[in-house]
């Protein structure tokens, strides 16, 4: 598996991850120093650390009840750069 590959994979089990809230694997995805941030207009404050991630996330997914698709993942040749479209959809859909 190439670096590229292995980004791409972790994006994606970062993705199911949040999706099925699962504290435990989304903790593995990050290290114990990650910054979460978010895009300009959202409320709150950047998440710190894999164990604030993995917990803010848990709660979110069960509040909010929507799901999120990766619509397109590139990562670097070396795996230390990726970029993705996402989009999040209500559960009902």
């Amino acid at each position: 598996m190439t670096p590229s590959d292995r980004a791409e994979a972790l994006l994606r089990r970062y993705f199911d991850a949040c999706n099925a809230a699962d504290v435990e694997t989304l903790r593995a995805c990050f290290t114990p120093d990650a910054v979460h941030w978010f895009p300009p207009g959202m409320p709150g404050e950047a998440w710190r650390g894999a164990d604030a991630i993995a917990e803010n996330w848990a709660r979110f997914v069960a509040k909010l009840d929507a799901v999120w698709t990766i619509d397109r993942l590139l990562a670097a040749p070396d795996g230390r750069e990726a970029q993705f479209l996402a989009a999040e959809y209500p559960c009902d859909i």
